[in-house]
């Protein structure tokens, strides 16, 4: 794994990898009902690449896993009156949760009901951000121990939010980023 890997998808995936595509047992004490949405995909990616992620209430906890069925319909079962929110990681897509968010907490939510269908989603490819840190001045390679901050634009929120942390050797790399929607300084 490279240095500064998208918090979020490193989260994500790991907890992929877990749940092996499983839904858990749900807390809540209403009846489950069954939600449905669908992705577009960018072009070379998958279905089977992409994960849907489920996280419930405002301490995010986790909800349910979906897969992508070939035409990018997705469907979970949750309690109904949960609050949730949806996310997607998987190869060659820039992870991220409805709502233009990268973190749970700041992601666009819902209220779990009967029949529920999520809007279709518009997955984009994520891209690779690296560099190495160089002296204004004299343009010499700045050795380690400094930090490079990815950040994204949350058009949700009209604000910059965090979205990974790097700095090993003067080096930085981020992978799976949503082109055109991250600064580094």
């Amino acid at each position: 794994m490279r240095p500064g890997r998208n918090v979020l998808v490193s989260l994500l995936t790991l907890l992929a990898l877990v749940l092996g595509g499983s839904s858990l047992p749900a807390a809540a004490a209403g009846s489950p009902v069954l939600v449905t949405g669908s992705v577009v995909l960018p072009g070379g990616v998958q279905p089977h690449e992409v994960f849907v992620l489920v996280l419930k209430g405002s301490e995010c906890e986790a909800g349910a896993l979906a897969n992508l069925d070939t035409d990018g319909l997705y469907s979970f079962s949750i309690e109904e009156g949960e609050t949730f929110t949806v996310g997607f990681l998987g190869t060659g897509i820039a992870g991220h949760f409805i709502g233009d968010a990268f973190s749970c907490s700041t992601a666009r939510t819902y209220t779990a009901s009967p029949g529920l269908v999520i809007p279709q989603v518009t997955l984009y490819p994520g891209v690779e951000v690296d560099g190495e840190l160089a002296h204004v001045d004299s343009g010499a390679s700045v050795p380690g121990g400094a930090t490079v901050a990815l950040m994204r634009w949350n058009t949700s929120q009209v604000r910059w939010e965090l979205v990974s942390e790097t700095g090993t050797g003067g080096t930085f790399a981020f992978e799976r980023v949503l082109h055109g929607t991250s600064s580094s300084r």
